[in-house]
């Protein structure tokens, strides 16, 4: 799992290099993984961002987790290397998650 979040981590940082947009690490990552699992459970997809947040709406494992401005910008969420996408994107189409799914597939 440690090589999974590490290369997310890495390719979202090269996507927030190009969009200048401060780099994040594995704990930061997991608290954002943590946060969108936490809208799954809690059934709050259909909020607004603000109101995730908000002190009426929100829950306290969200503001706690991270800012709200913060978990937008994390929504930039990158699993290859944008740069060489489209060169391998000619021979697989699934060029975009290759890389995890195969790293997924050999720690099952």
């Amino acid at each position: 799992m440690y090589d999974i979040v590490s290369k997310i981590v890495l390719h979202t940082n090269e996507e927030g290099r190009r969009n200048n947009i401060e780099e994040t690490n594995r704990f930061e990552f997991l608290a954002f993984l943590g946060i969108l699992i936490l809208i799954g459970v809690n059934d709050d997809a259909s909020l607004d961002y603000n109101d995730l947040w908000s002190g009426e709406l929100g829950r306290s494992a969200y503001i706690a987790g991270m800012s709200r401005n913060r978990f937008r910008v994390l929504g930039i969420i990158r699993f290859d290397d944008k740069s060489t996408r489209e060169i391998r994107r000619q021979n697989d189409r699934f060029a975009r998650l290759r890389e995890i799914f195969q790293l997924l597939s050999a720690n099952f």
